[in-house]
């Protein structure tokens, strides 16, 4: 998939960048649209953002990182695609390591 395509599937669920359900957020992480507030510039600003591919998405998933709702997840699942999420759809993460919260905690360079 191209690159305009696959990011064309964000459904600006902010779940990438606000983790662990609310508990760490992303230093770029705005709030109030649900999305990162540098995108062009994240992985340079941020030691821990991770670029979403095909080949990352599920296991990014599998370990807490992206909640069932996203629609990289669930175009990889082969799910239908969430538009227009309201928090009363956003799926919680699964429980995620202490350790790898700590890691994300003041991670902008």
């Amino acid at each position: 998939m191209k690159t305009d395509e696959w990011d064309s599937l964000c459904n600006n669920c902010g779940g990438c960048c606000n983790l662990f359900n609310s508990q760490v957020a992303c230093p770029l992480y705005d709030t109030i649209n649900n999305r990162c507030s540098d995108y062009d510039n994240r992985l340079a600003l941020v030691q821990h953002c991770s670029q979403l591919t095909e080949d990352n998405v599920l296991n990014l998933n599998e370990q807490g990182f992206l909640p069932d709702h996203c629609n990289y997840v669930r175009h990889m699942k082969g799910e239908e695609l969430m538009w227009d999420v309201e928090p009363a759809q956003l799926t919680p993460f699964r429980a995620a390591p202490f350790e790898v919260q700590l890691k994300y905690m003041g991670s902008i360079k």
